[in-house]
């Protein structure tokens, strides 16, 4: 895992485990593990920069690809109950695999989540849609059915063994 990675690759991932200067005194790699708040149409700015961040952390999850599925939530499972101090104390390899594996798994929940606010939406636009629609066709009801009418008598005019003076005059 190490070796395909790179020393890029590695130092990022480290970086993930470093506590930084900010007040809450917090290590990037708690605030990977949230638990993002319940998808609704109001927290979806929150959701697509959660979404953004995670996509950014991913670029090295090409890595996984040869790994099988049940390995790979194996160790996101592992990786979401262990802290910063935790996994700085793993061997680079199983840390490297286990941050990849959990980053993969926060961004697919992220992407349901937003899909299912995305297909929610569409829901709602459609049914409004079809009720609006609903309502054009019975307000123009009346129109159509006048309309429908003229062409009748119109059709019937033409189709009629009257001269065309005759079939003009009256149209």
């Amino acid at each position: 895992m190490h070796g395909s990675l790179g020393e890029l690759g590695a130092k990022f991932l480290d970086a993930l485990f470093i506590v930084g200067d900010n007040s809450s005194r917090v290590s990037p790699w708690y605030e990977i593990k949230q638990e993002p708040v319940k998808p609704t149409i109001h927290g979806m700015r929150d959701l697509l920069a959660r979404f953004n961040q995670l996509t950014a952390l991913s670029k090295y999850n090409a890595v996984l690809k040869t790994m099988p599925v049940v390995k790979l939530n194996q160790w996101a499972l592992e990786g979401n109950a262990l802290d910063t101090a935790s996994m700085i104390d793993l061997s680079p390899s199983k840390r490297y695999a286990i941050t990849l594996a959990v980053i993969r798994q926060r961004l697919a929940c992220v992407t349901d989540d937003l899909c299912h606010i995305f297909c929610k939406q569409m829901s709602r636009v459609s049914h409004l849609a079809e009720e609006k629609l609903q309502k054009y066709l019975q307000d123009s009801q009346g129109k159509t059915d006048e309309i429908l009418r003229r062409y009748a008598l119109l059709d019937k005019v033409l189709n009629s063994t009257e001269p065309d003076k005759i079939q003009l005059q009256t149209i």
